[in-house]
């Protein structure tokens, strides 16, 4: 239970929870259920997209989580495994 000024919070948070997990359901179902679909949009932008350039994006996107993924990857195994100050 946690208490700060005098306010138990655990009391307080939870009509505020419930009211967050009311709304922003029906806020995102009305926002995405318009008549036309957002992704007739992404498709008239990247139909006819140049193959070069789709591969080039791709590859940069894949490139990019590799090393989002491999860096930290590699830091913590260097700490913690190897002992190394980084």
């Amino acid at each position: 239970m946690s208490v700060v000024f005098g306010l138990n919070f655990d009391n307080i948070l939870m009509p505020i929870m419930l009211v967050f997990l009311i709304l922003f359901p029906i806020i995102f179902w009305r926002r995405y259920s318009k008549e036309e679909p957002i992704n007739s949009q992404l498709i008239e932008r990247f139909e006819n997209e140049n193959l070069k350039s789709r591969f080039l994006k791709g590859f940069l996107f894949v490139l990019y989580l590799i090393l989002v993924i491999l860096i930290p990857l590699s830091v913590g195994y260097m700490r913690h495994n190897l002992g190394m100050n980084i």
